[in-house]
């Protein structure tokens, strides 16, 4: 719908309002209206049977007493055949339609045959010839047969039935030599009653081989399709085989996997419960040997150390007495050895050393030391080095075990850390003044806890 602009300007805004609703009912209205018509037309079509289709063509069901199409069900009525009975019959049909074509193939050769006869009769072609003439007929029959025969021996179909006409028609041949000589002799268009009877039990004959031959073909589909679904059907319960033992071989790895997650848990539990009841006040409580090997903490002492003050007692009691950060031969502070300092500070040491320097510093984070090297980029890796009762190691599985840091220096020194690069801990990282006393005074062994931590 179309209002003229100049019109609705000169409304007001409860005017427009109320022109808007009109609009919107004279709309619907309309659509109502068209709506109603479509209805109409559609109900138009189904009572005169109208179908828009191409030609004009439609489909109709046949309706049942309730007016809905009559659907039947096979099998469901008493007097309905089975599945086998309607197959053999119309086996049965199928194999007399065959037999009644081969016979009447078999009937029209034969007039064919008597017509050629005659003919030459009429010709006044001598009896001679015309027994040449029907010799090689009866010669071509034998060739066609005798293929016919070869090709039964690779087939299931039985020998059709205007090759054993063949035969009755030849036991006929001395009784047309006994006829007389008449070349004048009428046409006959009706073959000898005793051929026609002939034909008759030859087509019943052939009617029930065909039919057995059906049958065996159809036994034949049978049993090759139920081979194939035996043969498929082995094949899914193999693969449905193979499938659950799969399934079962992971629920098993999955069950001895919750298996040994609970038992290390476990035994975590019970580590740090005996751990628990061997330190008193942060004190350690000794009398338990540690368990080789491992990198836990050993009994009277917790799992990470809890400020740097236990750290540097730590140090005191347990390394210093072994030799750690000192040299073998003058036991004097050894250059790579810088006490504890931060990861940061050991950074800025590096930073201006060439490539392959490192140094060793005590760690806040585990009873151990902590490596730090520059590589060729200039960046500065870190490394945490583990302290068990065995000796001095890297975190790790497999690692190499020293009996002291030097052995273990010294070792690094002509040895890669890594296996995938060449990285020597070339060269020691020298102390700066400041760095140096504080070395000293943590190595001097009548120095005290407060005067480290004043340092």
């Amino acid at each position: 719908m179309y209002i003229d602009p100049e019109l609705l300007a000169e409304l007001d805004e409860e005017q427009k309002q109320m022109l808007f609703c009109k609009m919107r009912e004279e709309q619907i209205r309309r659509w109502k209206e068209r709506e109603e018509k479509l209805e109409k037309e559609e109900r138009d079509n189904k009572k005169h049977n109208k179908v828009n289709k191409k030609g004009g063509r439609k489909v109709d069901f046949l309706n049942g007493k309730d007016g809905q199409p009559w659907t039947w069900v096979m099998g469901d009525h008493p007097h309905d055949k089975s599945i086998e009975q309607i197959l053999e019959e119309e086996a049965q049909s199928t194999a007399k339609n065959l037999a009644e074509r081969e016979a009447a193939a078999t009937i029209r050769k034969l007039q064919e045959e008597d017509e050629l006869v005659s003919k030459l009769r009429n010709q006044n072609v001598t009896e001679r010839e015309t027994e040449k003439v029907v010799e090689q007929i009866w010669k071509q029959n034998l060739l066609w047969t005798a293929a016919s025969a070869d090709a039964k021996k690779t087939s299931s179909q039985p020998e059709p039935a205007h090759q054993t006409i063949s035969s009755s028609s030849r036991v006929t041949q001395p009784e047309r030599r006994q006829q007389p000589q008449d070349t004048k002799a009428p046409l006959r268009k009706n073959l000898n009653p005793n051929t026609v009877s002939c034909v008759m039990s030859v087509k019943e004959k052939r009617s029930s081989e065909i039919f057995q031959s059906l049958k065996l073909d159809r036994q034949k589909s049978i049993d090759e399709a139920e081979k194939q679904t035996l043969k498929i059907h082995s094949f899914w319960v193999e693969q449905e085989t193979k499938a659950k033992q799969e399934e079962e071989k992971q629920r098993l790895l999955a069950k001895k996997a919750r298996e040994d997650h609970r038992r290390s848990m476990r035994k975590l539990k019970t580590e740090s419960q005996i751990i628990g009841t061997f330190v008193v006040g942060g004190l350690a409580v000794f009398g338990t040997k540690p368990t080789p090997g491992t990198a836990s903490a050993p009994l009277g002492r917790p799992p990470r150390p809890s400020s740097k003050q236990d750290v540097i007692r730590w140090f005191r009691e347990t390394e210093l007495p072994k030799g750690s950060g000192l040299e073998p031969k003058t036991k004097k502070l050894a250059e790579y050895f810088h006490g504890m300092i931060s990861r940061e500070r050991a950074e800025s040491l590096l930073d201006a050393q060439p490539h392959g320097t490192f140094l060793i510093r005590l760690s806040d984070k585990v009873w151990g030391y902590g490596l730090s090297r520059k590589g060729e980029s200039g960046e500065v890796k870190h490394y945490l080095i583990d302290v068990s009762p065995n000796g001095f190691s890297f975190f790790g599985t497999n690692q190499p075990v020293y009996s002291s840091l030097a052995e273990f220096v010294t070792n690094y020194q002509a040895k890669s850390i890594c296996l995938m690069e060449t990285l020597l801990l070339q060269h020691p990282c020298p102390h700066d003044p400041e760095g140096k006393k504080e070395c000293e005074d943590l190595i001097r062994p009548n120095s005290s806890d407060c005067e480290v931590l004043c340092l």
